[in-house]
C-alpha cells in the first residue's frame, strides 16, 4: 500500500516539476496541495478540540466521582460525549492521514536518490559554505542540512503554539518534547533535506492554516433567522 502511494507521489512530483523546473519548489508546492486536501479534516480536528475544552470541567468531575469504578466512568463519559455531540477521536483523523503520506514521500525520495543529488534550493547547492562544513550544510537535496533541520524544529514549535490543547501544561510539555525529539531524530539519522524541506513546508502551511481556522472558529455563530409566514386573513 505504501509503495503504491509512493509511486503515485513520485509521478505527481515529476508532474509538478515539469511546471516549476525546480524540485525544491516542487516539494513546497506539493506540501501546500496536501494541506489543502487536509483542510476539512483539520477543521474537524480543531472543532473537536474546542468542544472537548468546553466539556473538560464536567469530564474532570466525572473522573473524580467514579474514580473507583472505571466501567461506570467509561459509561458516563460515553453518555456525556453523545449528549454533547463530541467525537473524542476526531482530533486524531489528520494524523492518521498524514503519517501514510509522510512514509510514502520518504520512500518516493529515498528510492530516487539520483534525482535529488542534482536538485538544489535556496542555500542548498555546492558552494564555499558547503565546502568548509560538508557535514552541516547540504550540497544537494539528497544530503542532510543542519539549517533545514533547525527550520523544521522552529516551525514545529510555532505550530504547537497555535494548537488549542496547548493551554494544558501537560500537553504543552509533551508537544515541546516531541518537537525536540523529531528535530534531533532528523539530524542524527541524516534525513535527506528534500524530505525535511517537504515536512518543514508542510508545518509552515499548517501554521497558516491553524491561524485561519482559529480565526474562523472565533467568529460568533450567526443567529438563526426565523421565517415568519404571513397570517391568513
Amino acid at each position: 500500500m505504501i509503495q503504491f502511494i509512493a509511486d503515485f507521489m513520485g509521478r505527481t512530483l515529476a508532474f509538478i516539476n515539469d511546471f516549476t523546473g525546480n524540485y525544491g519548489l516542487t516539494l513546497v508546492v506539493f506540501a501546500a496541495l496536501i494541506k489543502l486536501v487536509l483542510y476539512k479534516p483539520t477543521l474537524q480536528m480543531y472543532r473537536s478540540q474546542k468542544d472537548m475544552e468546553k466539556i473538560k470541567p464536567k469530564m474532570e468531575a466525572l473522573k473524580k466521582q467514579h474514580a473507583d469504578d472505571p466501567k461506570k466512568l467509561n459509561e458516563e463519559l460515553m453518555k456525556m460525549y453523545s449528549e454533547a455531540g463530541v467525537n473524542p477521536l476526531a482530533g486524531c483523523l489528520p494524523l492518521f492521514v498524514q503519517m501514510p503520506i509522510l512514509f510514502a514521500i520518504f520512500r518516493a525520495i529515498t528510492s530516487n536518490p539520483d534525482t535529488y543529488r542534482s536538485a538544489y534550493f535556496l542555500w542548498i547547492h555546492p558552494g564555499t559554505l558547503q565546502g568548509l562544513f560538508p557535514h552541516y550544510f547540504a550540497s544537494s537535496l539528497a544530503d542532510a542540512d543542519l539549517a533545514m533541520v533547525l527550520f523544521y524544529g522552529f516551525m514545529m514549535l510555532l505550530s504547537q503554539k497555535f494548537t488549542p490543547s496547548q493551554g494544558d501544561p501537560q500537553q504543552k510539555a509533551i508537544g515541546l518534547y516531541m518537537s525536540v525529539f523529531f528535530t534531533w531524530m532528523m539530524w542524527s539519522t541524516r534525513w535527506p533535506c528534500a524530505l525535511i524541506l517537504y515536512w518543514s513546508s508542510f508545518q509552515f502551511f499548517s501554521v497558516l492554516q491553524q491561524v485561519w481556522i482559529l480565526k474562523v472558529l472565533a467568529l460568533p455563530t450567526p443567529p438563526k433567522v426565523e421565517i415568519i409566514k404571513p397570517s391568513k386573513t
